[in-house]
């Protein structure tokens, strides 16, 4: 009976660790915006940019993304406040790819989507 009885716990503590496993070890939720160009010869006007955004947290953790010709980003990240960057090709300050910006801070929360982020790059 004490033998059955082991076996009954030790079953019952493997399909316990077996479920923590299957589990995410946390939720995520995520980041939706564009890649744009403001100011220049087209003031008024916002170009999308191919690049890539990375979104920081105050931890100093880093995301970031590849953004195509549409310059559009999704990312997907954890809970938290982020500050979004960003840099194209197209736009250059001798020879160098200038940081583009989120006017402020991203809020995420879990297994929410944010959208309206836009990264802006402004030249004069």
């Amino acid at each position: 009976m004490a033998k059955m009885r082991k076996l009954g716990v030790s079953a019952m503590v493997v399909l316990a660790l077996a479920s923590c496993g299957s589990r995410p070890s946390r939720i995520l939720g995520s980041i939706a915006g564009t890649l744009v160009r403001v100011g220049g010869p087209a003031p008024g006007s916002a170009l999308p940019l191919s690049g890539r955004v990375t979104a920081k947290n105050s931890a100093g953790l880093q995301f970031a993304a590849t953004v195509t010709k549409s310059g559009r980003f999704v990312l997907s990240l954890p809970a938290g406040v982020y500050q979004l960057t960003g840099h194209s090709p197209m736009v250059q300050t001798n020879e160098v790819e200038m940081t583009c910006v989120a006017l402020r801070p991203v809020h995420v929360k879990a297994g929410q989507a944010t959208r309206g982020a836009d990264v802006i790059c402004s030249i004069s």
